[in-house]
C-alpha cells in the first residue's frame, strides 16, 4: 500500500492523463463490482463524452481520497450542483451522493485472465442495463424492507 502522500500523488497523475485524453490501464483491487470485475482484472478507463456517463455506465471516481470503481446509478441536481450515485454490484447498498467533479472516467474494457470485454459493444450495454435495473431494484426492495 502507498503512504497516503504518494496516494494523492498516484490519483493526481491518473486524473491529469484522463482528462488529457489518455486511456488509463488499472487493476482492481477489491471484489465489489463481482462477477463482471474481480480482483487482479485490469481495466480501461477513458474520459467520459461531453454529456458525461450514462446511467448504468461503469465509472471511476474518487471517494474519499481513493479510487473507485463502480456503477453509476442515477445523476441528481440539487440546486446548482449535479450529484451521482454509485454501487458496486457485489455490494449491498449503494454509495453516498458524490459531487459530479468527483468523475474521473468511466470503464470501456475489461482485461480478465480468461478473455476481454469491450463495454461499448451492444451485447454488454444492454448486459449493463439489465444489471442497473437489478441493482435499482435491490436498492428500493432494501429501502423498503
Amino acid at each position: 500500500m502507498l503512504p497516503n502522500s504518494a496516494l494523492k500523488i498516484a490519483n493526481e497523475l491518473i486524473r491529469e492523463r484522463i482528462f488529457q485524453g489518455t486511456r488509463v490501464s488499472l487493476r482492481i483491487a477489491s471484489d465489489s463490482m463481482r462477477p463482471l470485475i474481480s480482483s487482479g482484472d485490469h481495466v480501461l478507463v477513458e474520459r467520459a463524452d461531453q454529456r458525461g456517463p450514462r446511467i448504468g455506465d461503469i465509472v471511476l471516481h474518487q471517494r474519499n481520497g481513493e479510487l473507485c470503481v463502480h456503477r453509476l446509478l442515477c445523476k441528481k441536481s440539487i440546486g446548482n450542483e449535479i450529484t451521482m450515485i454509485t454501487k458496486g454490484d457485489a455490494c449491498i447498498s449503494q454509495d453516498h451522493p458524490l459531487p459530479i467533479d468527483s468523475l474521473l472516467g468511466k470503464v470501456v474494457f475489461i482485461k480478465k485472465p480468461s478473455r476481454k470485454i469491450d463495454l461499448r459493444s451492444p451485447l454488454w450495454k444492454l448486459a449493463s442495463f439489465v444489471l442497473t435495473v437489478f441493482s435499482l431494484i435491490e436498492v428500493a426492495v432494501r429501502k423498503a424492507c
